[in-house]
């Protein structure tokens, strides 16, 4: 993969749920950004989604009184079985979604 983060990314273990039309794909939120997420999946990323495919992303962030969700679009994909998954960008987010994820990952950022 070569491009370069515009965001710092933490390491997260979160639930996390995706839905690309009509199909939601259940996995966990392994790498997040206030930019995008790496979400992992069980089945190989190929058959979850295509790059360039939009997405939206349900994340279930510790002591939240929502669900972050956000939407984005399907920027790579990993195949390997051991990694399975794919990375979004996201694109704009509400007001309230922006400061939930920016909160969360600055309170992260300084826990590592």
């Amino acid at each position: 993969m070569n491009e370069q983060r515009r965001a710092a990314r933490v390491p997260v273990d979160l639930p996390a749920r995706a839905r690309l039309g009509d199909v939601a794909i259940e996995g966990r939120a392994v790498d997040l950004s206030q930019g995008g997420v790496f979400v992992r999946a069980a089945s190989d990323g190929h058959a979850i989604a295509d790059e360039l495919s939009d997405v939206a992303v349900e994340i279930n962030l510790p002591d939240a009184e929502w669900p972050l969700v956000v939407t984005g679009e399907v920027r790579w994909i990993e195949t390997d079985p051991d990694r399975a998954g794919f990375g979004v960008r996201f694109h704009s987010m509400e007001v309230k979604e922006r400061r939930l994820l920016a909160n969360f990952v600055l309170r992260r950022t300084a826990q590592l």
